[in-house]
Formats: C-alpha cells, structure tokens, sequence
C-alpha cells in the first residue's frame, strides 16, 4: 500500500461519494484528537461530549467539501 497525499487527487465522481463512510472516518479520526487536545490544556472532557464534538467536525469538513464540486 503506498501513501499518496490528497492534495494529489481529483475527485471526479462526485455522485459515487459514500459521504456516511467519508463522515465516520473523519469522526473516528477527530475523535482522539478532540480528546487529546482538550486532556492536555487540564480540561476535562467526557467520551461523549468528545464524540459529539468529532462528528460536529466531520460534518463541517463534509459541507465543506461538497461546495467545491
């Protein structure tokens, strides 16, 4: 498997897009990062505010994307 940077793609297909995968990915992605960061500034954060965080930030991502088609 080799690594190939987004910035080199195209999408070109823009209706064959599974955007629930795309958004579970994201979330899952978020999820540690949304925790890790809000743990190391002494804040304490629960799993479930963390998740709804994730998702909140996989669907902005999802918008975003969907405009530059």
């Amino acid at each position: 498997m080799t690594y190939i940077p987004a910035t080199h793609l195209t999408i070109t297909d823009w209706s064959n897009i599974d955007w629930e995968q795309r958004r579970y990915e994201i979330a899952k992605v978020m999820l540690s990062a949304v925790f890790e960061s809000k743990d190391s500034y002494g804040y304490r954060i629960t799993l479930k505010e963390a998740a709804t965080e994730a998702v909140s930030y996989a669907d902005a991502l999802i918008g975003e994307l969907k405009k530059t088609k």
